[in-house]
């Protein structure tokens, strides 16, 4: 393997993607609580792991939820209504929200920063509508009717709000690690795998600097499950493994934590602003 933290379900998911064959600069985000990047181009394959925890897939966010039936999936501000409005995810008959699944939290970040709600450094903006004083500080309400008539009635913490810039600083450190050492200023295609990848509003990543300019200007394609598909190719088709191996010896991997400034550049990236 690549290395102890770019193994065999990285390996498993950029040859399910087509990446080993593609002409075309590529870029596989295989994004959980660890995220894992193989970029692909004319200087050759290089990789890298994020430490992004578990705040895509809605833990240690106060109502962050997985993607299941009954999680609130979208949110935009409503600039007419002055409110928020909501997507669910279907198949709850309590027809009320549970939570906020991991592309409803970017939303709630990004929309919240746009109206000023939540300031480039983070931090919830005091005195304005929409805020929860608790003992905990500072949350912003996201209340009202999705569009299936389910209520909502949940919150985005201060707290929530700092899990979110920790794990977006990991990947766009990530991601501006790869394009520096391979020196490209564009990417032709970027694939994001598993569920959280599958419904994001990528330009609400790149509003926040999750992700940067670069993904937008080429195609985004997403794989639910492509690690998945990558080890099933694998155990039925010896070719396909044989291929697998072979691609796992030309990754070149980089530490992120060996980086020059590299808390420097962490700190710059969990700002939330795009660029």
């Amino acid at each position: 393997m690549p290395s102890a933290f770019v193994g065999g379900d990285a390996i498993a998911a950029a040859t399910a993607t087509g990446i080993t064959t593609s002409g075309e600069s590529l870029l596989v985000v295989d994004l959980g609580t660890n995220g894992e990047l193989i970029l692909i181009s004319g200087q050759g394959v290089v990789a890298t792991s994020a430490a992004t925890g578990p705040a895509f897939e809605g833990y240690s966010i106060s109502c962050g939820v997985r993607a299941v039936p009954g999680a609130v999936s979208k949110i935009t501000w409503n600039a007419r209504k002055n409110e928020f409005d909501y997507e669910i995810i279907p198949g709850n008959p309590e027809k009320r929200a549970i939570g906020l699944c991991g592309s409803a939290i970017i939303d709630a970040v990004a929309e919240c920063r746009k109206i000023n709600l939540i300031q480039p450094n983070g931090r919830i903006t005091p005195d304005v509508s929409g805020l929860i004083e608790e003992d905990s500080g500072r949350a912003i309400a996201f209340k009202g009717m999705a569009k299936d008539g389910s209520e909502v009635d949940l919150k985005l913490t201060q707290k929530d709000v700092r899990q979110i810039q920790l794990a977006k600083a990991a990947l766009r450190v990530g991601i501006d690690a790869l394009l520096e050492t391979t020196g490209l200023d564009a990417i032709q295609k970027t694939i994001f795998t598993g569920a959280f990848g599958a419904g994001l509003n990528w330009e609400n990543a790149c509003s926040i600097g999750m992700v940067p300019k670069p993904i937008l200007q080429g195609k985004i394609e997403t794989i639910h499950n492509a690690a998945g598909v990558g080890a099933v190719n694998a155990l039925l088709n010896r070719t396909y493994r044989d291929q697998a191996r072979n691609f796992a010896k030309t990754v070149r991997c980089i530490k992120l934590e060996s980086l020059p400034e590299f808390s420097s550049i962490f700190a710059q990236a969990s700002e939330l602003n795009a660029s």
